[in-house]
């Protein structure tokens, strides 16, 4: 087994968090699903009881089956704040029809953790976590009004210094479940299990972490993905206005839960706005389509950094 001896400092030790991945660990790293798609994100990714677009397969499987689903291929990323985030994501929705769909979807990211010393070279390092998941999803047409969606999602796990190049790694394979009920087509409801029954990936190799007084703080040899079930609620009062609430992360303690709202505005069916709230964040977001093609972009508000993302679409 590879080992790898890491130091860093006592204030890095007591955050130990990515602010924007929600990345924290203790013998483990402990990676939540990352929120991808510049629509969703606009929305303050209140997308659960929307997912009417190829990012459903991101949000809510059961999504891809809606009538509303016009959007063949998604793929985007961000494009800022790129030396400390690294998303991108491409979705393929194929074989429509009237009693479902397939997705098959593409998504990676990396993200710094926090400084470090290489005990291996004596120098300052950065330890990151990166991923790379591919997932097959389908959705199902159960009634007129009811939806429902299974992703099963081949994980590939990455942790690793970023210049000396120091890395373990693992792979694992993980499930999402999603439910979408509609109502009259002016409310929607809908909930979504991502990565059902916290699958722990484990590392071919482990980092140990040491404190400046050389204490062993930490030994981290695999990465958990929690599961996360989020339920939300789309309100259409209009055909031109999207208005939605999600309450995230609902299956262990509900106080602890993120409220995210958001809505989308369509002045003219080629041009959308997007405003939204994920916590105590701020989202908003833009699109425009032409003919076949849409492009849509989001900025994210975290911390008084803004993230910015784009994402180009193809309808059917």
């Amino acid at each position: 087994m590879i080992t790898r001896k890491l130091f860093f400092h006592m204030a890095v030790a007591a955050v130990m968090t990515a602010a924007w991945a929600g990345i924290s660990f203790a013998d483990y790293l402990i990676a939540p699903p990352p929120a991808l798609g510049a629509r969703p994100l606009g929305m303050g990714g209140a997308f659960v009881a929307v997912a009417d677009d190829a990012n459903a397969v991101f949000w809510n499987p059961a999504g891809q089956a809606q009538p509303d689903n016009q959007q063949a291929l998604t793929i985007g990323g961000n494009v800022t704040e790129r030396d400390t985030v690294r998303e991108e994501w491409l979705s393929f929705v194929y074989n429509e029809n009237e009693n479902g769909t397939g997705t098959l979807a593409l998504s990676r990211g990396d993200y710094f953790l926090f400084p470090v010393i290489s005990s291996d070279t004596g120098l300052p390092d950065e330890f990151w976590y990166k991923f790379q998941n591919y997932a097959y999803s389908i959705a199902l047409v159960g009634t007129e009004n009811l939806y429902a969606g299974f992703t099963a999602k081949s994980l590939n796990d990455q942790l690793y210094n970023r210049f000396d190049e120091t890395r373990i790694g693992g792979s694992g394979v993980s499930f999402d479940l999603g439910l979408i009920y509609r109502w009259r087509n002016a409310v929607t409801l809908g909930i979504a299990a991502q990565d059902v029954g916290s699958p722990i990936v484990n590392m071919d190799g482990q980092f140990d972490f040491y404190d400046d007084l050389g204490n062993l703080v930490a030994i981290v040899d695999s990465v958990k993905h929690p599961a996360v079930i989020t339920a939300g609620m789309a309100v259409r009062p209009t055909d031109a206005l999207t208005l939605a609430f999600d309450i995230y992360d609902i299956g262990q303690n509900i106080s602890d839960s993120e409220i995210r709202a958001g809505l989308e505005y369509r002045p003219i069916k080629s041009l959308a706005l997007r405003l939204g709230a994920m916590g105590d964040n701020t989202t908003f977001g833009i699109g425009a389509s032409i003919g076949l093609l849409n492009l849509d972009l989001a900025s994210v508000s975290i911390d008084g950094t803004s993230y910015g993302y784009l994402s180009a679409g193809m309808a059917f």
